[in-house]
């Protein structure tokens, strides 16, 4: 996420230049079902509670076409959400996506990674290394000092209202991993032996947590973030160039989902975990349209853990949104009239938001 452009950004956005392309919080998650946080401290998988859910039954077009590419989007409810892009792009709905409000920070970067801990305070990360964060719902962004960094952090997490993470690169190629514990004040550096670039990072509870990104990595932590294990990662197919895994996601009983592409678009990859995510297995992808792989960039779980996948083709610039209600067993194409590549997603109480290029913005319904 990150120097020049985030690689994933880099396929969406800067494609005509060669390659053209948060999180969870425990007490307060955004995006995705609301862990709860277990009283002891234990490995182990996120639950969520009980309580009525509307149905996805489909999409509505919401797209602006005056909006450049957009990268991020994160909702608190099914009316206040922040969607962000290219060139300093950021806006605010109060009604659900109708209406938007420019709130964007100074920075010349493009901004990505979309992370609020509350209703007032949130972050969000810049291609140029810059960090921003408010405290009164976006009206105000104050650019937060990081280790001396170029590239960008794209994914936040914080396992208590003090202590959280702030993941990216230290270059196109080396991870970065920052740790605070006074809010956001001051950062310092987690060292991870042979980290590559973090593309999502997610905290089921405050010791069970996740990284992913390049190089086909996914690191787990047991004790809040003191150490890291990498996962082992099985592939029944590989491609010809590295495999960035882009999102990481788990169901209310604690199956894991990972999604991901090969960075010259010639194969992608679902992984699917069954052992709290100390092993990772691909299952079979859906039939291709084109004979460029599309990329997969972005997952979504309800909370009657249907599993939906977002991304595109790149060469065509077509959207890919698929969902499967048997685990990844089988898949079916989810109707939309969006006309550009996905991007990046967001399912708050039974609502769903998916951001593209061209302004992009689908808007799930139920009958």
């Amino acid at each position: 996420m990150f120097n020049t452009i985030m690689s994933r950004q880099i396929i969406f956005v800067s494609f005509f230049s060669i390659l053209l392309i948060a999180l969870n919080s425990c007490s307060k998650h955004t995006c995705d079902p609301i862990p709860t946080v277990p009283s002891t401290k234990t490995d182990t998988a996120a639950t969520v509670p009980s309580k009525p859910v509307s149905v996805v039954s489909g999409f509505s077009n919401i797209s602006k076409a005056t909006f450049p590419a957009l990268l991020a989007v994160d909702f608190q409810d099914s009316l206040n959400g922040y969607i962000s892009g290219v060139n300093g792009f950021l806006q605010k709905t109060t009604d659900g996506g109708t209406t938007w409000t420019n709130i964007s920070p100074t920075s010349a970067g493009d901004l990505y990674g979309l992370f609020f801990v509350s209703n007032s305070e949130g972050y969000i990360g810049s291609n140029n290394g810059d960090v921003f964060k408010t405290t009164d719902g976006g009206a105000n962004w104050s650019k937060v000092t990081t280790p001396s960094n170029t590239y960008g952090y794209g994914s936040y997490a914080f396992i208590t209202s003090d202590t959280g993470y702030a993941a990216g690169g230290a270059s196109s190629t080396e991870g970065s991993l920052l740790k605070t514990t006074d809010r956001g004040v001051t950062w310092k550096n987690v060292s991870i032996p042979g980290l590559s670039t973090i593309y999502d990072m997610i905290f089921l509870n405050p010791y069970t947590g996740f990284i992913c990104g390049m190089n086909n990595q996914i690191f787990k932590t047991s004790n809040g973030g003191k150490s890291w294990t990498q996962a082992t990662i099985n592939l029944t197919t590989t491609g010809t160039s590295s495999i960035l895994l882009d999102k990481i996601r788990f169901t209310s009983s604690g199956v894991g989902y990972c999604v991901g592409y090969a960075v010259f678009f010639d194969a992608n990859f679902i992984l699917k975990s069954t052992d709290s995510g100390s092993t990772w297995n691909q299952i079979p992808s859906p039939a291709q349209t084109y004979s460029s792989s599309d990329v997969y960039t972005s997952l979504f779980i309800t909370a009657k853990d249907e599993l939906y996948v977002t991304g595109g083709n790149v060469t065509q610039n077509t959207a890919t949104l698929f969902k499967s209600n048997d685990g990844g067993a089988s898949w079916t194409n989810v109707p939309n009239n969006a006309t550009s590549r996905l991007f990046e997603s967001c399912y708050i109480n039974g609502k769903s938001f998916v951001v593209g290029l061209n302004g992009t913005i689908l808007k799930s319904f139920s009958k």
